[in-house]
């Protein structure tokens, strides 16, 4: 499956998901987010997450997520999630 189709599945089933993004110096950073949406910017798509760990709201470019593993965790969504 792809990350893409994990991340709307968790999304529309309110699941939490563990990602690895690449970060500005190559390395791999581990997050568990609560996906909301995806969205198109000027050049690349982006990834609306909510880190559970530091309660950050983030856009991330999706061509820097490198895996996504959907949790058993559920979530109440405090914005619509859009997949």
């Amino acid at each position: 499956m792809s990350v893409e189709a994990i991340l709307s599945n968790a999304g529309r089933r309110n699941l939490t998901v563990q990602i690895k993004v690449e970060t500005g110096e190559g390395q791999i950073e581990v997050l568990e987010v609560e996906p909301y949406g995806r969205k198109q910017n000027a050049d690349c798509q982006m990834f609306f997450c909510l880190d559970v760990n530091s309660y950050e709201y983030k856009n991330i470019d999706m061509s820097l997520i490198r895996a996504a593993e959907m949790t058993r965790s559920l979530f109440k969504p405090r914005f619509p999630v859009d997949f």
